[in-house]
């Protein structure tokens, strides 16, 4: 069992290292859009890792461009092993993470309220 405290590292390292990676892939669909790795959480065994992304724009250009991260996942997942020194590199599963609109739309919320 790997302890908590490497995986808090490992998913820190993983976040920089994959934000760093999606703007220099040459996919159109992700240079032209504005993302944000906000997180990962990697499993116990390093076999997999849940890589959460903010995506800028509507519902329809959310699902474009994970449907882009998709397919780039094997170049990901390619410098993600020559950027981080792991013995198993995990297998990433991109997550929809819509916290920052959900945050927004509770602060909109509480200003109305307000005034």
């Amino acid at each position: 069992m790997a302890k908590p405290i490497r995986i808090a590292k490992i998913n820190a390292e993983i976040v920089r290292t994959i934000s760093k990676i999606l703007t220099e892939l040459n996919d159109p669909e992700i240079v032209n859009s504005l993302i944000t790795v906000t997180k990962a959480n990697t499993s116990e065994d390093f076999y997999q890792t849940k890589v959460y992304v903010s995506i800028y724009g509507d519902e329809a250009k959310k699902q474009a461009v994970l449907a882009s991260l998709e397919k780039a996942k094997g170049k990901v997942r390619r410098e993600l092993a020559l950027g981080i020194d792991l013995r198993i590199v995990p297998e990433i599963i991109w997550v929809l993470d819509d916290s920052l609109e959900t945050s927004e739309r509770i602060n909109k919320i509480l200003e109305d309220l307000k005034g």
